[in-house]
């Protein structure tokens, strides 16, 4: 599959390189293809303009700043319209303060509204990108949530976020971002104010009933 990432930092490139290992072709959407910052890319990639990449693509993964996220989806040029639209994005104060957005919306509600056409799904949003890149720990594996109102796309991205190695479950429809996204804030705020550092995830612990 073709698969478009839109934003080229520490979430994207993880991404990109967990689904270049499942045989996925990488397309990544920059703003300056000759930028020399984005070399290390074309090892698993190619580099495209954001209009041209989301052309071509099949899918497509939004993980930029939450500044820059409304120009990067007016960059595509409608190039969603009928796509799967992953939106990986958390709507983060500029100095990690806390939200932008929360209770009677969600970044993921607004990407819906200005990406008016795609079928939008929250997710990769909740965890940091070691966990991207590595989501097991021993025979536990990291929690990912999964939203969209639309189930068919919902249930894709679940079995993708499964092939990368992730205890996947679909969570409702995408006004379900507005605890995703809080969600994504308390493992940011343990990690980097709390100073547990990156290396934990969120599972989920299930007690079996023991049988008779």
């Amino acid at each position: 599959m073709k698969i478009a990432l839109i934003g080229a930092g520490n979430v994207g490139t993880v991404l990109g390189k967990g689904l270049s290992n499942l045989d996925h072709e990488i397309i990544f959407g920059l703003r300056n293809v000759n930028d020399a910052k984005y070399d290390g890319l074309k090892d698993f990639a190619s580099l495209k303009s954001v209009a041209e990449a989301t052309k071509e693509a099949e899918l497509i993964f939004l993980a930029t700043p939450w500044s820059q996220t409304k120009n990067a989806i007016d960059a595509m040029q409608g190039n969603y319209k009928g796509k799967i639209l992953i939106d990986c994005t958390n709507p983060l104060k500029d100095d990690l303060s806390g939200l932008t957005h929360g209770f009677d919306t969600s970044g993921g509600e607004e990407v819906a509204k200005w990406a008016s056409g795609a079928r939008v799904v929250k997710a990769f949003n909740t965890t940091g990108t070691s966990n991207m890149a590595a989501p097991e720990f021993d025979s536990r594996k990291s929690l990912m949530l999964i939203a969209s109102n639309d189930e068919e796309a919902r249930l894709f991205v679940k079995n993708l976020a499964d092939e990368l190695g992730f205890d996947s479950y679909e969570f409702g429809d995408l006004s379900s971002s507005r605890y995703m996204e809080p969600f994504a804030y308390v493992w940011i705020s343990l990690a980097f104010k709390q100073g547990l550092g990156v290396d934990f995830a969120f599972t989920i612990n299930k007690k079996e009933l023991a049988h008779q």
